[in-house]
């Protein structure tokens, strides 16, 4: 089965700390992967997290300790869910075809007070949702981005989303929920190109000098 190119979402959540904090904890995941960031700075370091299960089997989420990233009065939670193996289709290379559904996420923010109260913010229909400008997302066949359909703090609190949608709500995946206990995928090197060349069709060519699995870095 294979499904309609997906739209890479994102969403957000904006909510406010009116009394001293003690500790806060995140717990997250997305299907296929996330990244996920606090009052606009990335959490943790993990990449293409989490890591790839049989999904009708097992779906594993992340545990951070946010403390440090919120702050007294409005803060917001912005993630971006892509498809990773969760949705796998024909339009471009490939290996293998998978298709489990839509992206989605599923997230609860434990916040405990310093008057031994205690507040969740979880996902629901609160959270607001609009397309990112990743245009097409394949594991396997690499990835469209349209910087002219960035949404500038997005994922900060200053942001005004009210021409957003509202999330919706999902049937959730067969697989059993776990925490994920291995190592994360982190970035761990950059390279330089070490030859650029004009092809006569217009296109350039950048040598890298070996192959990797990366990212492009690019500024224009």
């Amino acid at each position: 089965k294979c499904l309609q190119r997906p739209v890479v979402p994102m969403f957000r959540k904006q909510f406010a700390i009116g009394k001293k904090l003690q500790s806060a904890t995140l717990f997250i995941t997305g299907l296929g992967q996330y990244e996920v960031s606090i009052n606009g700075a990335k959490v943790g370091k993990a990449f293409l997290a989490p890591g790839w299960t049989y999904f009708d089997k097992t779906v594993l989420y992340n545990t951070y300790d946010v403390t440090s990233q919120l702050q007294q009065g409005k803060n917001a939670i912005g993630a971006l869910v892509g498809n990773g193996f969760y949705n796998i289709n024909r339009e471009r290379y490939f290996k293998i075809v998978s298709a489990f559904g839509m992206p989605q996420m599923i997230c609860r923010l434990q916040i405990e007070y310093a008057d031994g109260s205690t507040e969740n913010i979880v996902s629901d229909e609160s959270w607001k949702t609009a397309p990112s400008p990743i245009t097409f997302s394949s594991i396997y066949g690499g990835e469209d981005y349209d910087a002219q359909l960035e949404q500038f703090g997005w994922n900060t609190n200053a942001f005004d989303d009210s021409k957003w949608k509202n999330a919706l709500a999902v049937k959730a995946p067969l697989g059993k929920l776990l925490p994920e206990q291995d190592y994360p995928v982190v970035l761990t090197d950059s390279f330089l190109p070490q030859k650029i060349w004009r092809t006569d069709t217009g296109f350039y060519v950048y040598d890298l000098g070996q192959n990797i699995s990366g990212i492009v870095q690019l500024k224009i």
